[in-house]
């Protein structure tokens, strides 16, 4: 009966040392994933912003300037986000 007990008393306290680990990786990762989609969004509206200004004095058509932009903004957001989770 005393095994039993010391088996679920180092049970609990490993079982609970897992967890605030895995709390802290998910914690992380979405820290990351909320930060680098706010750069997107930074990203894609300034780009946004200068393609209307562009339109206005009849510059550059904004189509071209916003497709860039969302192409570069995925590949730059998706290539930090797996670098980075692969260091966590």
């Amino acid at each position: 009966m005393l095994r039993v007990r010391r088996f679920r008393a180092e049970n609990r306290e490993h079982l609970e040392q897992n967890q605030r680990a895995q709390f802290a990786s998910i914690a992380a990762a979405q820290w990351l994933a909320m930060r680098l989609q706010l750069i997107g969004v930074v990203m894609v509206t300034g780009v946004a912003t200068v393609a209307v200004l562009e339109h206005t004095y009849s510059t550059v058509k904004p189509g071209t300037q916003a497709d860039f932009c969302a192409s570069c903004t995925i590949c730059f957001v998706a290539i930090w986000k797996s670098l980075i989770l692969d260091f966590i």
